[in-house]
């Protein structure tokens, strides 16, 4: 580094940026279509540990480089890994070097041990070499893995501002200087009796809580897209959590004086059958950060994708979920030995109600657009099928959205490693859009769609490349297409989309 970098710098105000109205592209099929990451965007990644995230963000950087290669503008990468061992560490450079993506990276890292204010050294240190990039009309794409250091570090800040008592007053916010700060493990109610309620963004809050929602945000709202008078230069933001939002589900815990009327014997049925019961996976999940706080970084950022726990069971039709409950009880077999090929795979576990981009249908690319949204809506109506459907039966339509949303998931998955470009993408989700590869099951589709491309890339690759230079879907590439599809799959089903 030639220069020397602040590691902390003022948010960009409103006049300075411009809206988010062009895509950050990353290969990644799942997140491309189902929660697209605008350039100059903050994106939460969420998930508990073993879910990918940390494999996932190096395939997005991947994503990068291999745009550049096919001639896109080019993006700086900064990847800070917070945490991790020095072995991993190794382990990730070698495979971007692999790549060739090294020489348009930078890794910072603050590996496990390091101290509290090392590893938010890192993070702040990877975002100002992001923010130079911005500031000198640059692109930049940064990845912090991951940030779940800011709540330890907040509440290490806020002690240690409450021993001053009112010194503290001088060097606290502006939010309320009238007011004192108080300790992280304060009763809340009690917060409210000493410091009453401040107004912060439009909401009513304690101070407390406003001072850390405004510290959290100092790191998420450094991403940002530069007016063009400015230079037009933006740093976009990928924050890995280890953690899960909250499900709205939760219920009180059911016991045997619930119900007072049973015999013994379905007594001890019923207390066999709730020892057995999970408690909630927030609980069981080691290394998550509390879920108010991933739900505070998901309400400051401007979208988050959410990765289930490693092999879910959501989305499974009843056939396979009765396949895989007999695995799991052979001896020797785990979940993850007994789940489809397809679930191992890159962007299979995305949780797709969780899932959300505040940038709309703007981070798209225009042939994107075209075509992503129907195929989130049938995912998203298979989980309303799944949680309020009430015709099980083989041919009723609760099975044939469950069916499809299987389909579509082994679709939307991929290896490691390997981004697929725009133009592939357009064509996959032509063919899963217009019901090419209906005949397919979750456990070939991935052929399947392999042998397609494969046709159109030696028979028609005029047509790939007018979509990947003017990222749209004209009449004439969609002509192409629709016969290219025809001739290796046949003739097409149309897919069947009703509301429940």
């Amino acid at each position: 580094m030639d220069v020397q970098l602040p590691l902390l710098n003022d948010q960009l105000d409103m006049k300075s940026r411009e809206q988010i109205n062009s895509a950050s592209f990353t290969g990644i099929k799942a997140v491309d279509t189902l929660t697209p990451l605008g350039r100059g965007q903050a994106q939460l990644l969420v998930g508990p540990a073993d879910s990918g995230k940390s494999s996932l963000a190096v395939d997005a950087i991947l994503g990068q480089h291999m745009q550049q290669q096919l001639g896109q503008q080019p993006v700086r990468c900064v990847y800070a890994s917070v945490g991790h061992s020095q072995q991993e560490v190794d382990g990730m450079v070698a495979e971007l070097s692999k790549a060739g993506a090294m020489r348009n990276t930078t890794v910072v890292s603050a590996a496990e041990g390091c101290g509290l204010g090392e590893r938010y050294a890192a993070l702040c240190s990877a975002l100002s070499m992001g923010e130079r990039v911005r500031d000198q009309g640059g692109h930049s794409f940064v990845v912090l893995d991951d940030i779940s250091c800011m709540g330890a570090m907040w509440e290490m800040i806020s002690r240690a501002l409450a021993s001053l008592g009112p010194t503290a007053m001088a060097i606290a916010t502006p939010l309320n200087p009238d007011q004192p700060i108080l300790p992280p493990d304060t009763d809340e109610s009690e917060g409210d009796d000493q410091e009453g309620l401040v107004e912060y963004e439009g909401m009513l809050v304690s101070a407390s809580a406003a001072q850390r929602r405004r510290f959290f945000s100092s790191l998420i709202q450094r991403s940002a897209q530069v007016h063009r008078r400015l230079g037009g230069g933006s740093m976009t933001l990928l924050a890995i959590l280890p953690g899960q939002p909250a499900k709205g589900e939760r219920q009180p815990a059911a016991t045997a004086e619930d119900y007072p009327n049973l015999t013994q014997a379905q007594r001890d049925k019923l207390l066999a059958a709730l020892a057995k019961r999970q408690p909630p996976v927030a609980e069981t999940l080691p290394g998550c950060v509390n879920t108010e706080v991933v739900e505070e970084f998901m309400s400051i950022a401007d979208g988050q994708l959410v990765l289930q726990p490693p092999t879910p069971d959501s989305l499974q039709t009843p056939g396979t979920s009765r396949q895989a409950e007999a695995s799991e009880q052979q001896v020797g077999t785990s979940r993850d030995d007994a789940a489809p090929a397809w679930q191992r795979l890159t962007g299979s576990n995305v949780d797709v109600s969780a899932s959300v981009s505040r940038i709309g249908s703007r981070a798209y690319p225009p042939a994107m657009a075209m075509l992503a949204p129907s195929i989130r809506f049938e995912l998203a109506q298979a989980v309303d099928a799944q949680r309020f459907g009430t015709d099980r039966s083989a041919t009723g339509l609760h099975h044939h959205h469950l069916q499809r949303a299987a389909l579509l998931r082994a679709a939307l998955a991929q290896p490691v490693r390997q981004p697929v470009p725009l133009e592939e993408q357009v064509a996959q989700l032509y063919a899963l859009q217009k019901g090419f590869f209906d005949r397919a099951s979750p456990e070939t589709i991935q052929e399947a769609i392999a042998k397609a491309i494969m046709h159109i890339r030696q028979e028609h690759s005029d047509a790939l490349e007018r979509i990947r230079r003017t990222q749209c879907l004209g009449p004439m590439a969609e002509a192409v297409l629709k016969a290219a599809l025809v001739d290796v799959c046949g003739s097409q089903t149309q897919p069947i989309v009703a509301s429940l």
